[in-house]
């Protein structure tokens, strides 16, 4: 057993100290200040400046701050902007250090890449114009836009070596236009078939085996998948508060209607599980990880991202943490990213069925603190609270030796980059 445990350690270590592992580690330091600031912004909007957020009936925002109209289209457009740079930084990134170029040269495989990505991703709703797709630009973008620069950078490269009777300017200028060409000729393709771009067609893909559902081990299922989509790199699927509408809906009136919580008509559905238990932080249960890593870890860059993302968890929004630690692409973090929320969704569906749990039943408010959700959303009963704390410690307990194993896994990297 103790080899076999040697075997995985020395697999980690080699992983994370591989050359893609530093190109992964290289885009998200990029992308990092842009996902924060939009992060930071999302949450200014969602909680502070529209009528539905949490911070702004709490403080009663309307009340004191003038201009709000104004206010909230500044926050808007400092969320939007930062965000639609965010697959554009990471293809550039990427085209340029696998070309292996310096200079002038990598700059010209950078932005060829990103004419690429553009083309591949036009919208024709606007009628006959053509427009950038905007979900693309972003992180929901990021996995493609990756592989396009992956791709951009490694052609050049190639024809570059094997092309001796002329100048590396002349074949990366050349290799520049063909693969323009190419991008424009597959968007235009794509276009003819869809509206809204090609990451969309992607996404729509992998959102299929998601429905909606009342089964433990459906529910099980789906968090898993989320979650293993977000540690590669990609949106997962599973916004928060807002499936199971419904069926919601009718527990809503039902609690109108009778003016009770007993006897609803559907006490167990995947918002009044998932959504609101299983999601504190963001996906993953990540406000344990922020919790742990300020108990347990002793990184200095550990900490400065965990207390950057500290905010923006409390509103469970998560992307600068999985982005920053980083967590995407990282199986240290992955088990536990994927364990906590199967541990909230058991504890909190097993009360609901013996019934020591009141059910979520009135609308949340965006940014609610996690644990907080079940509190609120059962009208104040006291179970969610607990409930919802209890869930908070488990998520805790289950990344904090997952911390620790990382902080001695970054010792063996560091000792084999020392040799």
């Amino acid at each position: 057993m103790k080899q076999f445990w040697g075997l995985i350690e020395n697999g980690l270590v080699d992983w994370l100290s591989s050359d893609t592992y530093f190109l992964l580690k290289r885009i998200l330091t990029v992308i990092f200040p842009l996902v924060w600031l939009s992060a930071m912004a999302e949450l200014v909007v969602k909680g502070c400046l529209t009528s539905n957020g949490y911070y702004y009936q709490t403080l009663g925002v309307k009340n004191w701050l003038p201009g709000l109209s104004v206010w909230r289209t500044f926050f808007q457009l400092l969320q939007q902007i930062p965000a639609h740079l965010i697959a554009i930084m990471g293809c550039y990134v990427t085209a340029e250090w696998v070309s292996r170029f310096s200079g002038d040269h990598k700059r010209w495989v950078g932005i060829t890449a990103v004419a690429g990505y553009l083309m591949l991703n036009t919208s024709s709703l606007s009628g006959s114009n053509a427009t950038f797709y905007g979900a693309s630009l972003g992180y929901k973008g990021l996995f493609l836009a990756v592989m396009v620069g992956y791709f951009v950078g490694w052609i050049i490269r190639l024809a570059n070596h094997r092309t001796d009777s002329i100048t590396t300017q002349n074949t990366i200028r050349g290799w520049a236009l063909g693969m323009v060409i190419l991008f424009a000729g597959i968007g235009l393709l794509v276009r003819e078939f869809v509206t809204t771009g090609l990451v969309n067609v992607f996404y729509r893909f992998l959102t299929y085996p998601f429905q909606s559902t009342t089964k433990l081990l459906a529910m099980l299922g789906e968090s898993l998948l989320n979650g293993f989509y977000w540690l590669i790199g990609l949106n997962g699927p599973l916004a928060i508060n807002n499936n199971d509408v419904v069926s919601s809906l009718e527990n809503f009136a039902y609690v109108i209607t009778h003016d009770s919580l007993k006897n609803l008509p559907y006490p167990v559905t995947f918002h009044t599980v998932v959504d609101t238990f299983a999601t504190f932080g963001g996906p993953g249960m990540t406000l344990g990880l922020i919790i742990a890593i300020l108990l347990a870890s002793d990184d200095h860059h550990e900490r400065r991202i965990t207390w950057l993302s500290l905010v923006p968890g409390l509103g469970n929004l998560n992307l600068p943490l999985l982005v920053g630690i980083p967590v995407v692409l990282n199986p240290v973090y992955g088990i536990p990213f994927l364990l906590a929320p199967l541990a909230s969704i058991g504890i909190a569906f097993g009360l609901l069925k013996l019934g020591w749990l009141v059910p979520v039943v009135y609308p949340l408010y965006n940014a609610i603190p996690g644990p907080f959700q079940g509190f609120f959303g059962s009208g104040g009963h006291l179970s969610g609270l607990i409930v919802g704390l209890i869930c908070l410690l488990v998520s805790v307990a289950i990344y904090y030796p997952f911390v620790k194993w990382n902080a001695r896994l970054q010792g063996r990297i560091e000792e084999r980059r020392s040799e």
